[in-house]
């Protein structure tokens, strides 16, 4: 590799070497290649690489116009990221570490029709985090969005990637879990309600508060056919369990009161 320029453009003699082993097969014989790095406001980014045909020579217009091209794309990247940042701040919560109730309803209108497009279902849980008013009374809100921020990350851990965490307003969430049967959901919403309840939540320098969790499970298209029927399904099942004692996990049912689970 020869460096033309300190911490700018490379030239490598053979652009095979860029590639990992074994996949030059079926490939053109490759030439020189021409590296140069990607720079944006936030430092480099990537590089953007010229390759030529075997036996052929990257010809002087070729390198300029490489390094004009990447100085063009350094603003491009700046402004894409710009545009992924507004994204989030759109669709995150403010002080829980998940996406917010906007995005929710926009996320279960999506899963209902890629569910009726291509088949299967999914559930949900309907989670509120309890005695969280008595953290905002007794030590502030400050003390209260700790404990919430600190409860999305316990709850996300519990999770697979595929699923989403939301905040839907207060102290209560939503978790989607796509291709979930109401069992599978069910034993996930009770490994979040111990998860939740297995240390406590800091909320001063010296203080800490232990806390529970109430949930329902529903699902689509069992208690279907909207998302807002679904939604109001996994509420009321929370809302039986609250009402039962706090601290567990209650299954919707169809035309009936939610079963449950402590």
């Amino acid at each position: 590799m020869r460096h033309l320029a300190p911490g700018g453009p490379a030239l490598i003699d053979d652009a095979e070497v860029l590639l990992p082993t074994g996949e030059q097969e079926g490939l053109p014989s490759l030439g020189a290649a021409l590296v140069v790095p990607l720079a944006s406001a936030a430092g480099a980014v990537g590089l953007l690489v010229t390759i030529a045909a075997r036996g052929e020579l990257l010809a002087a217009e070729a390198l300029r116009l490489a390094a004009e091209l990447a100085r063009e794309l350094g603003p491009a990247l700046d402004n894409l990221r710009s545009v992924e940042s507004l994204r989030d701040l759109a669709i995150r919560d403010d002080t829980a570490d998940c996406f917010n109730r906007r995005y929710l309803d926009q996320s279960l209108d999506d899963e209902v029709e890629r569910c009726r497009r291509f088949g299967g279902g999914f559930a949900l849980i309907f989670l509120d985090m309890d005695n969280l008013k008595d953290v905002n009374t007794t030590h502030g809100h400050a003390a209260g969005s700790r404990v919430l921020y600190e409860a999305s990350v316990r709850m996300a851990r519990s999770i697979r990637s595929i699923d989403r965490l939301y905040r839907y307003g207060g102290d209560e969430f939503v978790i989607i879990l796509p291709g979930t049967s109401l069992e599978g959901a069910q034993e996930v919403a009770d490994r979040i309600r111990r998860e939740l309840s297995r240390s406590a939540y800091q909320v001063t320098e010296s203080g800490s508060v232990r806390l529970s969790a109430s949930a329902g499970v529903a699902a689509w298209p069992e208690h279907g056919p909207s998302a807002r029927s679904v939604i109001e399904a996994g509420d009321g099942a929370m809302r039986l369990v609250k009402d039962a004692g706090k601290n567990g996990v209650g299954v919707a049912r169809r035309g009936g009161a939610p079963g449950g689970r402590g």
